[in-house]
């Protein structure tokens, strides 16, 4: 077969070239150009919650157990897109109704700007899906067998549409670090109950990406995007 010319190898897929030219695995990676250059990433997200159960403690509160599972991917991007599942984690928190509502109510804080419509110019995604409502209070008569089902019910569902909300907009990533930042950990006052202190509460090792190890490590405040622990803790 005849060898082609140099002017015909810039214009040939790579696949038709002669053994004589370098594959891009064998330059450097300096003479590469930046189409081809790879940046790997890895990712840390919540892929499934639901809320099985709620119990009853005597006549102090109502504990919500909470299900947890986690996805762990490594991304690598540049002239070639790949996507791989290296592994994950599930675990249990335990919540009190007005930790979680105090939850609602600092994202919803933080997250103003997307309650109404849309400003001339910005992302539309931003604005497409709106916060869910969290669970109506009730005063009296909370700790009632069936309305506690209600409320159980009620709040799966909202954590179902919370993660769906977690995944749109600009702020997609800052939405989920918040999510798993509330539900890393159970409330206080429950872990620290004798019903509950053989339980493992959260993951066994605390997860984090990356980007969020760093940050932490450089500024040494463990607090959260609100500057605050972490935990919630919870107050009648």
């Amino acid at each position: 077969m005849a060898s082609l010319s140099t002017e015909q190898q810039q214009h040939t897929s790579p696949n038709l070239m002669g053994q004589n030219i370098p594959h891009s695995s064998q330059v450097p990676k300096a003479e590469l150009p930046p189409s081809l250059l790879r940046e790997e990433s890895n990712s840390v997200a919540i892929s499934f919650i639901n809320v099985p159960t709620a119990t009853v403690v005597a006549d102090e509160f109502t504990v919500f157990t909470i299900n947890v599972t986690e996805r762990r991917t490594r991304s690598s991007a540049g002239a070639l897109q790949e996507v791989e599942r290296f592994g994950g984690d599930n675990w249990i928190v335990m919540k009190r109704y007005s930790s979680m509502r105090r939850f609602h109510q600092k994202i919803r804080k933080s997250f103003v700007h997307t309650r109404g419509p849309a400003p001339k110019g910005a992302s539309t995604e931003e604005f497409s899906k709106p916060l869910p409502p969290f669970p109506p209070t009730k005063w009296f008569g909370n700790r009632a067998p069936k309305f506690v089902e209600q409320r159980r019910e009620a709040l799966n569902n909202y954590f179902t549409s919370l993660l769906m909300w977690t995944a749109v907009g600009e702020t997609a990533d800052l939405r989920m670090r918040l999510l798993r930042e509330y539900l890393t950990f159970s409330d206080p006052e429950i872990a620290a109950h004798r019903m509950f202190r053989g339980v493992q509460h959260g993951p066994r090792q605390i997860p984090r990406s990356p980007q969020e190890t760093k940050s932490t490590q450089e500024d040494g405040s463990g607090t959260t995007a609100w500057g605050v622990p972490s935990t919630f803790t919870s107050t009648v």
